[in-house]
């Protein structure tokens, strides 16, 4: 079975783990921090991260992955189409 590392987007607090895990990559590539300082930053953002990351089976229903982090993403905007908050990952996004 192939599992993969989603973030899941559950609420306001969460998008905004999630936009700052993104502004950090943004600055180091923008070359405005560098490579240990965006090390800093994501190490006391990384157990926030990761209260929010559920890994699954993907292969009927698959997530953006979103290249600048480099993990799968589930927007709020999207969430009934991949996540049910009482039963947890939808396998098949057709069947809600």
């Amino acid at each position: 079975m192939y599992k993969q590392d989603i973030f899941v987007e559950i609420n306001e607090k969460v998008k905004y783990v999630w936009q700052k895990a993104k502004e950090i990559l943004r600055s180091l590539k923008s070359k405005k921090i560098d490579f240990f300082t965006a090390k800093e930053e994501f190490k006391k953002l990384k157990p926030e991260i990761y209260n929010y990351v559920i890994s699954v089976d993907t292969r009927e229903n698959k997530p953006v992955q979103d290249d600048k982090v480099g993990i799968s993403h589930i927007p709020m905007e999207s969430l009934e189409m991949f996540y049910d908050k009482d039963t947890g990952f939808r396998k098949e996004s057709d069947k809600w």
